[in-house]
């Protein structure tokens, strides 16, 4: 049986080489991208948290209040993203992706940009379960694991 730190290279080789493979195949997400990678940044921490002010968002990115708000203005232009003011305090506005953006966010993030299906249906019922239960135990670590890990 391979030892613990053995499984965890092999892990790290085999996920690059999956990602070099999708690349060469046309397959990964991020070559063709419509968004600048800042852009695409906001956009999935929007998708991923609850709305968020601009102030959050700009320091939960890492970047000036001024360029956040020039972020969120672009992604409002492409209509991935919508200002909505708060009810008990109209001087608050929230940001929020619209259905193409979460659209977009799920592509970006879905292995193989949709290709799963034709991916894994090459794959014997054992290999399935297995990777089945890998990610299911993967996603509960990420899932407890602090924010900013």
């Amino acid at each position: 049986m391979p030892a613990r730190d053995d499984l965890v290279q092999a892990l790290s080789a085999d996920n690059h080489a999956i990602a070099m493979a999708m690349v060469l195949r046309r397959l990964d997400p991020m070559t063709d991208m419509p968004l600048p990678t800042q852009q695409l940044k906001v956009l999935l921490v929007i998708c991923a948290s609850p709305p968020l002010t601009t102030q959050r968002l700009a320091d939960q990115i890492g970047v000036g209040a001024a360029t956040m708000t020039g972020l969120v203005d672009r992604l409002i232009e492409r209509e991935l993203v919508v200002r909505v003011e708060v009810a008990h305090d109209r001087r608050v506005r929230l940001v929020e992706a619209t259905e193409a953006g979460q659209q977009l966010a799920r592509s970006v993030t879905s292995f193989g940009h949709g290709h799963l299906a034709q991916i894994v249906e090459r794959l014997s019922h054992d290999e399935l379960t297995a990777l089945s239960t890998g990610m299911a135990a993967v996603r509960r670590v990420v899932e407890e694991l602090p924010e900013g890990f």
